[in-house]
Order: C-alpha cells, then sequence, then structure tokens
C-alpha cells in the first residue's frame, strides 16, 4: 500500500518508483537524494522555473531528467515544457505534442484568457517562447521548434481547447494501440 507522501505525490505526477530502471537516455540512480529530486519533480509537474541559485546546470538537469524517469514510470503523465520531447525521445510509450499558431493568434488569445493588455500579452509571449527555445536549445543542444521532435503539432489558435484535447487522447490511444493493427 502506498505510504501518504507516496500518494501525494502521485497526485502531483511524480510518484517515485523503483530504482536503476532506464527511460529513453536516462538512467536512474540508485538512491535519489529526496529533497533534491522532490525539487525537480515539482518543476516537472508544476512547470516553474527552479531558482537558479539552488542547483548548478549539470544537477538540474539531472535532477529533471530523474523527476521525468519517475513520471514515465508510473505509467502515465503529462510534462509541460522541461524537454520532455528531448529526454523522453527514445521512449516508446510518449507522445510528444507540441501546441503553437501563428504569433498574433497566440497574442490575442493571451489577451483573452489572462485579460491583459497587448503589450504585455505580447511582452510575456515573446518572454516565453525566448526562455523555453533557450532552455532546450542550452540544456540538449537541440531546437524545441525542431518539428522532428514531435509526434503531433496542433495550431491551438484556430481550434478549442476540447478538440485539441482529443486530438490528443486520440493520438495517445493511438500509440498504444499494439503493433499491427489494421
Amino acid at each position: 500500500m502506498p505510504t501518504p507522501e507516496r500518494r501525494r505525490r502521485a497526485d502531483t505526477g511524480t510518484a517515485s518508483r523503483g530504482t536503476g530502471h532506464r527511460v529513453g537516455h536516462v538512467r536512474r540512480r540508485r538512491q535519489p537524494d529526496r529533497g533534491r529530486t522532490g525539487l525537480a519533480a515539482a518543476v516537472v509537474a508544476w512547470g516553474a522555473p527552479a531558482d537558479a541559485g539552488t542547483l548548478d546546470e549539470a544537477t538540474f538537469r539531472e535532477e529533471i531528467e530523474l523527476a521525468l524517469a519517475d513520471l514515465t514510470a508510473a505509467g502515465a503523465g503529462v510534462v509541460l515544457g522541461r524537454a520532455g520531447a528531448v529526454v523522453l525521445s527514445d521512449d516508446e510509450r510518449a507522445l510528444h505534442v507540441r501546441l503553437d499558431g501563428p504569433v498574433e493568434r497566440r497574442i490575442a488569445a493571451a489577451m483573452s484568457r489572462a485579460r491583459i493588455d497587448r503589450e504585455t500579452a505580447a511582452r510575456q509571449l515573446e518572454r516565453t517562447d525566448r526562455a523555453r527555445t533557450a532552455y532546450v536549445q542550452h540544456l540538449y543542444g537541440v531546437d524545441a521548434r525542431d518539428p522532428r521532435l514531435y509526434h503531433l503539432i496542433i495550431d491551438s489558435t484556430t481550434l478549442s481547447l476540447e478538440t485539441c484535447v482529443d486530438l490528443i487522447a486520440t493520438a495517445a490511444r493511438d500509440r498504444e494501440a499494439p503493433p499491427g493493427r489494421t
């Protein structure tokens, strides 16, 4: 029976499983440092940037990869960013999705969703796009906008949220189907 801590972590998508398994090109340590792994797991679960002064770059990268390995070991989950398409590129169970769209429509969507003016929305979008691209490029030497990283790219500015979810769910079910299906 899971402990309350394991249940809490499972509820946030960061359940810890056995050690020594391999996910993509990420290898788990035998005895993870629970404090640092918890920090990285929170980053993965919530998509928030970690305090740059807390972990050095190599440790930060390792902890993110360990948290992703924990999440995939649990068998299901959603990773928002954190170079998941790169880190989990070898995981056959993963479905890599990119939500995108023309900048002007993304700005309009941000204005509507956050009830902010155009200048604020444009500034936030530019800063977020730049940070995401730089994060993946700096840590992995890969362009996060490369369509070869994704199984599915959706222009989420032209489709409803429900349609985007349906497309992703359908693609995920299709990837889970046994080989040789017709």
